[in-house]
């Protein structure tokens, strides 16, 4: 398995986004005249819970074969799981696309690519 099963209905969506976008869009956000109101700070490409243990699945060279069951994540976590392993949360960053934001990591295969290059290189 990889480090994180499939999930419940793999329905479920999941916004992510980088440290190094996070850090980025931060200042962006704050001396962007075009900026009013709050921010989601989330890449373009929400994803599935299915296509985000694939992708991750594909990179650490890992199956990703079988879900964990709703009723098993239920069973370990009790309530907490519906709130952080099945809830769906698909958000979007409209505020970031209309201010022409770029993200050096707009999708999660790029962004894990590069966070797991990082993670196996020798200086770690």
């Amino acid at each position: 398995m990889s480090g994180r099963e499939v999930l419940g209905s793999v329905a479920q969506q999941m916004s992510w986004i980088t440290i190094d976008d996070l850090l980025a869009g931060t200042p962006h956000s704050l001396t962007d005249d075009s900026i009013h109101g709050p921010v989601n700070a989330v890449p373009p490409c929400p994803v599935s819970d299915r296509e985000s243990t694939k992708t991750l699945g594909s990179i650490l060279r890992r199956p990703t074969i079988l879900p964990t069951p709703a009723f098993a994540a239920r069973m370990l976590l009790g309530e907490m799981a519906d709130t952080l392993l099945l809830a769906s949360t698909r958000v979007v960053h409209a505020v970031f696309r209309a201010s022409k934001f770029e993200f050096m990591y707009p999708d999660l295969d790029m962004a894990l690519q590069y966070l797991w290059a990082n993670e196996t290189s020798p200086s770690h």
